[in-house]
Parts: C-alpha cells; sequence; structure tokens
C-alpha cells in the first residue's frame, strides 16, 4: 500500500521530513499572510489610508454623489483611478469603489476601457475573480463598485517573504489560472497580470483562496 499524496505535493522537496499537513498548513492564508506582514511594514491591500487635503474635498463631492456609502479611506490611487474603502449604509457591507480618474472622463478611449472593464466584470462569475454589485455614471462621474478582499497581494508576499517553497507557489498560480481560465471560455482577457493583480486572502471555508483583480 502505497501512502497518500497531498495534492499539494506536486513537486519533491528538499525537505522530505516536512509532513503533508505542513505544507497545507502554509497555503493557509492566516500563516502566510500572518509570515508575510509580520516581516513587512506592509498593510493589507485593503486597509484603507487616511483621507486629508484635496483629497478630502474630493471625497467630500464623491459623498454627496453617493450618499449610499460611507467613505472610510484610501485603498489605492493611480493615473487611472482611485479606489475607496466604503461601507454601505444599509447593508451593512464593506465595498471597494473605484473612481475614473476626472482627468479621464473627457478621454474617449479612457472611458472606453472603463465601459469595457465594467462589461467585462460583469460577465465573470468565478470565486476567484473580484465581483462587481454595480457599476456606471453619476454626476459625470464613472464608478465600479467591487467586492472588497481583505489579504496581501503577491508583490507584498514576495517582498515580505522571498521565493515560496514550490509546492505554494504551483498552488497560488493554480488557483489564477484556473480564473484566468474562466475569463478566457467567455472571451475575455485580463491583459495586465501582474503580482500586484494578484491577492491571497481566505475562502468562507477558511482555506486559501487568490483573487485576480482589476480587469
Amino acid at each position: 500500500n502505497h501512502p497518500a499524496v497531498s495534492p499539494y505535493h506536486l513537486m519533491p522537496t528538499p525537505e522530505q521530513e516536512s509532513s503533508d499537513d505542513a505544507l497545507v498548513d502554509r497555503l493557509r492564508p492566516q500563516a502566510l499572510l500572518a509570515r508575510g506582514l509580520e516581516n513587512s511594514s506592509a498593510t493589507p491591500s485593503s486597509s484603507p489610508s487616511p483621507i486629508a487635503g484635496e483629497a478630502a474635498a474630493i471625497t467630500t463631492k464623491l459623498a454627496g454623489l453617493f450618499p449610499e456609502f460611507h467613505f472610510e479611506g484610501l485603498i489605492s490611487r493611480g493615473g487611472f483611478g482611485t479606489v475607496y474603502r466604503v461601507e454601505h449604509g444599509q447593508m451593512k457591507r464593506h465595498v471597494a469603489l473605484k473612481i475614473l480618474s476626472s482627468a479621464l472622463t473627457r478621454n474617449v478611449s479612457a472611458v472606453a476601457r472603463f465601459e469595457r472593464e465594467i462589461a467585462a466584470i460583469g460577465t465573470l462569475d468565478h470565486p476567484g475573480i473580484v465581483r462587481a454589485f454595480d457599476a456606471g455614471q453619476r454626476g459625470g462621474v464613472w464608478f465600479l463598485a467591487m467586492e472588497l478582499v481583505d489579504g496581501a497581494d503577491f508583490s507584498t508576499l514576495s517582498r515580505a517573504l522571498g521565493p515560496l517553497p514550490q509546492a505554494d507557489a504551483c498552488e497560488l498560480i493554480r488557483q489564477a489560472a484556473l480564473a484566468l481560465q474562466h475569463a478566457h471560455e467567455r472571451n475575455l482577457i485580463h491583459r495586465d497580470i501582474k503580482p500586484s493583480n494578484l491577492m491571497l486572502t481566505t475562502a468562507p471555508d477558511g482555506a486559501s483562496l487568490v483573487k485576480v483583480l482589476d480587469f
């Protein structure tokens, strides 16, 4: 009789004494995230930064356009737009609210790209792809309200932990590939797969879960 082999034990490792249980434990986000964030000054990607100065004035305007949301802070800001952590007042649900940069609202190609992102994420339904709740234009502001993912992206994990064991890395990439396959079967291509757009989080059952962001 041959002993059962863990599905995570994809390739032989130098540490043959490591048990299958230990390999599985390392793939649980609470273990990976704890190790990553303890060894880094980084915080989970969905943790908001305080809103101050000019950003506070912009947020006040947005709060008037989106009265159903309570703005809690900034998650990220880039050339294409800003993502806020907000709470839906009645549903008591935290959401990531992506706002297209005001400088791009007059740019036809940028608006078209944002509309394509809205259409793309709306057709996808997979646990490994961030889900959308609402989208459109309000008061001249283009927005996309998405599932808020608590965790750390692969860039954060890489900086904090360095190279992962082969079994861990293979499992994380396997999950990302399954999510992308779901999109490809619906004739959608992400076009910007990179470590910062892949996030490790926790599924409702406590298992590790990779989420693909930013379609």
